[in-house]
């Protein structure tokens, strides 16, 4: 079972890094083909490779689309709010002082704008069909799972990288191997 919650608040920190992900991918796919032409792999091996590796990039674009299409869904102070903190990668004081929001406040309006951001999201998440192709679930799921386990040990946002890290990481095991 995932956690829409910190789902959400992992992929509005890796909103930034996603283009570099999918360039990543896109260096993946240029290395699998050329791995093929010195007979390390077979062409059907090599061809699956690519397409699976394709349909991540795809995935990862059809996410940052479902993003930014929820973000525009939801209120414009929602919005705002979201994307300082997550997207922007501000401390909740910088948050604070943008806002012109006592701490308290600020945290209220912060959770408030989240929970309208995951019911968006949630639902244009299960209406884009990502989770559609079964080889591609387990992908998804252990994402979740990874997301889930960082968030629950440290702020998300504290390391985006880190995440990023560990999704090419698991994109080239499943991807290449």
């Amino acid at each position: 079972m995932i956690n829409i919650k910190n789902w959400c608040k992992g992929v509005l920190s890796l909103y930034p890094y996603l283009p570099k992900i999918a360039e990543s991918i896109d260096r993946l796919v240029l290395s699998t083909a050329l791995s093929s032409s010195m007979y390390t792999m077979n062409a059907m091996s090599c061809a699956s490779n690519v397409i699976n590796l394709t349909q991540y990039k795809i995935d990862l674009i059809n996410l940052k689309s479902l993003t930014c299409d929820s973000l525009l869904a939801i209120d414009k102070h929602d919005a705002s709010l979201l994307a300082t903190r997550f997207i922007d990668g501000n401390s909740v004081e910088d948050c604070m002082l943008v806002c012109g929001k006592p701490r308290r406040t600020y945290f209220r309006a912060l959770q408030k704008a989240l929970k309208n951001f995951e019911i968006v999201f949630y639902s244009k998440l299960c209406q884009s069909g990502i989770f559609d192709n079964p080889p591609l679930n387990s992908f998804w799921e252990d994402m979740f799972c990874r997301i889930n386990r960082f968030t629950s040990s440290c702020e998300i946002s504290s390391c985006p990288q880190t995440v990023c890290n560990l999704i090419l990481s698991r994109i080239r095991r499943i991807g290449v191997s």
